[in-house]
């Protein structure tokens, strides 16, 4: 596709015809509103977009730098009316020069038609701005996260990333010479974003910076265009005043201004704004003499705002402290009605009147010495030559140089008429005539002075209405993507809740099956105890579910020993439920079923974990109520045993008691018949 060319519709739509290059007709439709001739232009990609008239896409220059920025880069917007020389035909002129003959009233479809092959012949003139800039973004590539215990790894990764991108992106910009200015907002890891201005078109960083979107950071490159159409553009003169400018830069950037003496000119902040931007705001209102910041040393932004405009810089001594910039601007505002400022407006301002209260034993000397001299000396002129580093002494006498060289003004010549030497009436007419004349010229004169003064007030009364109406479009931005935003954390938040509710509702269910399941008998309640230790079985002594039953359920044990074993017994515990089948259970079942106590192993238990509770299956508590017994009997058993066993070991001594004191009587006996003999 070649050429592409486009006419306004009656009811607010476009007809667009296509064109190849050598002009024969590839499509055409009527109807068509912006949006889908901006998706018409990215889908063909032409060479050339013409039309008769580039307002018809919108009378707010504003908007219409928006629609054109959205165009490919290769596509150059051509209006075929507009002769070389800047001056303007109707297109059937045009026409007609290019040796087409054109018959009857033109539709809006033949318009569109015309406009494209004359384009396509070399007529017009392509529709530029005065300033071309580019963006380039440095961002998360999006809103999500890893989630789980990752997720602050991830962040910091992310952020650590966008910082090196910066690095790397603000070393090429360097290495290439390109002027920029940098915003980021930062974080403990890194930056949590980054936005380069360079004030370059697009083409001009190809090979040099490259978009690129990875898995974790990504880098947006696109035109910004800003300035005025270059034919369409209306040179208005700069209003005589000088300005101490403070300037507050960041995400948000704020300007304020005021003359020197002192009184409020503008207070103006908005997001994105970048240094073309704030430049063309201040000289709108004035001549700036002075840039000043609140915080010492000054940003790098500042500093080439003030480079940019030739004026010197002004930094505190020392940073300005939040109640500092409030007393100033509190006491200023009170005497100025001020309207409520949001904090960057606060500083911009406070910069800008700590500035001015620096001059200001300078300005009343000024005030002072320019007394002594012809009225003609400008005290505006001497302050600003003493803000940008004169003495007074050089100051006055550059401005008395000034009037020196100053061509004066040209005399008004009044009409001087000699009366002929004739009859005195004649001559007494003729002089009345002069007089009439010469106040007929006054009146001229006043009238042309009141003219220059309205145009001047047209003039800056249309400044206020561009600026009011890019505040409100910038405002309506603003809101739009706030509202946005709010909308997609709602619905993100519906699905949370969706989700908890559901989660809930199952819960609920499995509760009140387990409710039926305990009224019915299936289950019986029993405490849960974590971790088994004797602290723990002490606490017991005061839980009514635990003397219900008297069995516990537990999931590990602490040290397993007699101590364990002893603080059990103390318990009068029945049985121990073990849910896990393990190293645990075993030792356990060894320690606690050597005192009657039976250990048994049952992962349906279910535990309740906040209420500390848990629901044991009857049949369990019945094989735990059967274990108990047979543990018991077989104690009982062994505790006879070993009775029977010690019984049997007292017979025995006594009968080895009895042997022994016989024996010893016969012995006795034998020696008594011994000595007799």
């Amino acid at each position: 596709m070649s050429v592409i060319g486009f006419d306004l519709e009656p009811g607010g739509t476009y007809s667009v015809v296509g064109l190849d290059s050598e002009g024969r007709l590839v499509f055409k439709q009527e109807g068509v509103h912006i949006p889908r001739l901006i998706r018409i232009v990215w889908e063909y990609r032409p060479r050339i977009l013409a039309c008769d008239n580039i307002f018809e896409l919108s009378d707010d220059e504003s908007l219409l730098r928006k629609i054109l920025s959205m165009l490919p880069d290769g596509t150059e917007v051509v209006q075929v009316t507009r002769r070389p020389d800047g001056s303007f035909a109707d297109i059937r002129s045009v026409a007609a020069l290019a040796g087409i003959h054109v018959e009857g009233k033109l539709s809006p479809l033949k318009t569109a038609q015309l406009a494209a092959l004359l384009a396509l012949k070399g007529y017009g003139s392509k529709v530029v701005f005065t300033e071309e800039k580019t963006k380039i973004v440095i961002a998360a590539a999006h809103h999500g996260s890893s989630g789980g215990m990752s997720q602050a790894r991830y962040q910091r990764g992310i952020k650590a990333g966008i910082l090196r991108a910066t690095r790397v992106i603000k070393r090429l910009l360097d290495k290439h010479g390109f002027d920029y200015d940098l915003v980021f907002r930062k974080s403990g890891y890194g930056l949590e974003s980054a936005v380069f201005i360079v004030y370059a078109p697009r083409s001009a960083l190809k090979g040099v910076i490259r978009q690129f979107r990875g898995k974790s950071i990504r880098v947006e490159v696109r035109p910004v265009y800003t300035g005025r159409i270059h034919f369409e553009a209306v040179e208005r003169e700069t209003p005589q005043r000088y300005l101490i400018v403070g300037v507050d830069p960041g995400i948000v950037t704020a300007v304020a201004a005021i003359d020197l003496h002192g009184r409020l000119i503008f207070v103006y902040s908005r997001k994105g704004l970048d240094r073309a931007e704030i430049i063309e705001l201040i000289k709108r209102h004035g001549t700036p003499v002075l840039i000043a910041t609140d915080v010492t040393p000054a940003p790098e932004t500042v500093k080439k705002l003030a480079a940019s405009l030739g004026v010197p810089l002004y930094t505190p001594p020392t940073s300005l402290t939040v109640d500092e910039k409030q007393e100033l601007v509190s006491s200023y505002a009170s005497t100025n009605r001020l309207h409520r400022l949001n904090t960057h407006e606060r500083d911009a301002l406070a910069a800008a009147l700590r500035a001015y209260r620096e001059y200001m034993g300078k300005f009343r000397q000024i005030e002072a010495h320019a007394s002594r001299y012809p009225a003609e000396i400008s005290v505006e002129n001497l302050k600003a030559s003493v803000v940008r580093g004169a003495s007074i002494a050089e100051a006055i006498e550059a401005e008395i140089e000034r009037l020196l060289v100053e061509k004066p003004p040209k005399p008004v010549r009044s009409i001087r008429h000699t009366p002929r030497k004739s009859n005195a009436g004649n001559g007494s007419q003729d002089e009345h005539l002069v007089e009439e004349l010469n106040a007929l010229k006054a009146r001229l004169r006043v009238l042309e002075e009141r003219l220059k003064r309205c145009a001047e007030e047209k003039a800056e009364l249309e400044n206020q209405l561009r600026l009011v109406k890019l505040d409100a479009a910038d405002k309506a931005e603003e809101k739009l993507t706030e509202y946005k935003v709010r909308v997609e954390t709602l619905l993100s938040e519906v699905t949370r809740l969706r989700e908890e509710v559901e989660k809930m509702r199952s819960i609920n269910l499995r509760l009140l099956n387990l409710l039926i399941d305990v009224v019915l008998g299936r289950y019986l309640p029993a405490p849960y105890i974590p971790t088994l230790t004797p602290s723990a079985l002490r606490s017991l002594h005061e839980n009514p579910v635990y003397h219900a039953l008297r069995v516990l359920v537990t999931d590990s044990a602490g040290n397993i020993d007699d101590k364990l074993a002893e603080a059990v017994e103390q318990a009068r515990a029945r049985a121990v439920i073990v849910r896990s089948n393990g190293v645990v259970y075993q030792a356990l079942k060894s320690l606690l079923e050597d005192h009657a106590i039976p250990v048994i192993h049952d992962d349906n238990a279910i535990v309740l974990g906040e209420a500390g509770i848990a629901l044991v299956p009857a049949s369990t508590l019945e094989k735990a109520t059967m274990l108990k017994f047979e543990l018991e009997e077989r104690l009982r058993r062994r505790q006879a045993s070993r009775e029977s066993k010690m019984l049997d070991f007292n017979a025995l001594k006594n009968l080895v008691e009895s042997y022994r004191q016989l024996r010893m009587r016969e012995l006795a006996d034998e020696g008594n018949e011994t000595t007799m003999l």
